[in-house]
């Protein structure tokens, strides 16, 4: 049954920066819908965990049907999902570089592109990128890239989906 709160999507819900954002506005009566490659529960009614790989197009389709099942609609959406490769930049293969831009950026094309296809879109999209989607610093050049492409895809997207659908950009720095 569909409810009266905002559906709130968050890939990348399980852990660090998505962990604390989810918890919040649960807090915050939102019902939340925390992704994760991993299957967790949650005590909360409000804060659903789903079992999502954003690597995968048939894991996110799969995902967002269940949530447009349950709730009808989602209404705002932060592409949360990312990893981290430090080092010298040449210690990593291609193969490394492909599944971190498969993740970081492919990732959050793949949920807003499942999402902005929906019969009413979510009237918000939120990216994470980084800092270093303006900063390029020494063993973090892969990385950078990611969060660079980002950057631009987020950009773009602010333009092309206006006024319908906000697409905003959030770039925090280093976190503990």
């Amino acid at each position: 049954m569909a409810n009266n709160k905002t559906i709130i999507l968050i890939t990348g819900g399980s852990s660090r920066l998505g962990t604390v954002m989810s918890t919040l506005l649960a807090n915050k009566d939102y019902t939340i819908y925390a992704t994760s490659r991993k299957t967790l529960t949650s005590e909360r009614t409000n804060l659903i965990y789903l079992k999502m790989d954003v690597t995968s197009d048939r894991e996110v389709e799969r995902a967002v049907a269940e949530i447009i099942k349950k709730e009808k609609r989602i209404d705002i959406v932060i592409n949360n999902a990312g990893v981290t490769l430090t080092g010298k930049t040449f210690s990593y293969s291609a193969e490394d570089f492909l599944q971190l831009l498969n993740i970081n950026l492919v990732g959050s094309f793949r949920v807003a592109k499942a999402v902005m296809s929906l019969p009413t879109p979510p009237r918000l999209i939120i990216q994470i990128t980084s800092l270093n989607g303006f900063l390029a610093v020494p063993d973090f050049a892969l990385y950078c890239a990611s969060k660079f492409g980002l950057e631009g895809l987020g950009q773009t997207l602010h333009y092309e989906l206006s006024p319908s659908t906000q697409f905003v950009n959030v770039a925090p720095g280093a976190l503990k």
